[in-house]
Formats: structure tokens, C-alpha cells, sequence
């Protein structure tokens, strides 16, 4: 399974992608503390979510991200960027 997030997919997709690997390191007892967690979903990202993980990195009050808090982001993110794209602009010409 290729875990890197496709432009354009549904990030919720994504998201349940990757629990699903993180599911399976756990049938070998393999936990992944969250800290690495948040980090391989953020690197797995594309480059188009590049000002989303800046801007993650940077708001840390703790300096710590967590998985909730990415994972809330992303699907908010994806969610602002499925409107954006369906708002339409409609140009009136008036010729006088």
C-alpha cells in the first residue's frame, strides 16, 4: 500500500490509510510513539500541504504535535479546500 497522499484524494482517505498501517505495526508489536507518528504522516504529505505543516510546526504552544491535533488539521484543511475549489465567480458584462 503507497501511503503518500495523492493530490487531490480525499484526506480523510488518507488519514484512515494511514491508521490502518499504524494498525498493522501494532499486530507485530511494533508501537510507534506519537511524536514519530506525527511526524511520518506530516513527511508523507505532498509538497502542496507544505504551508499547512510550516504552520504547524511553528504554532506549537508545547512544541510537541500530536496526532489528534494533525490529523484534525488535515481534515480541516481538505474540508477549506473543497469549498474553495466549488465557489465559482460569475462575471456580469453590461454593454451600455
Amino acid at each position: 500500500m503507497d501511503l503518500k497522499y495523492k493530490d487531490g484524494e480525499d484526506a480523510s482517505i488518507y488519514i484512515n490509510n494511514f491508521q490502518w498501517f499504524l494498525n498493522q505495526l501494532l499486530l507485530i508489536n511494533l508501537e510507534l510513539v506519537n511524536e514519530i507518528q506525527t511526524l511520518i504522516i506530516l513527511i508523507l504529505l505532498s509538497d502542496i500541504w507544505e504551508t499547512l505543516v510550516v504552520l504547524r510546526n511553528n504554532s506549537t504552544s508545547n512544541g510537541k504535535l500530536t496526532m489528534k491535533t494533525i490529523k484534525d488539521n488535515i481534515l480541516n484543511e481538505d474540508k477549506r479546500r473543497k469549498g474553495a475549489s466549488t465557489f465559482k465567480y460569475h462575471v456580469f458584462v453590461i454593454k451600455s
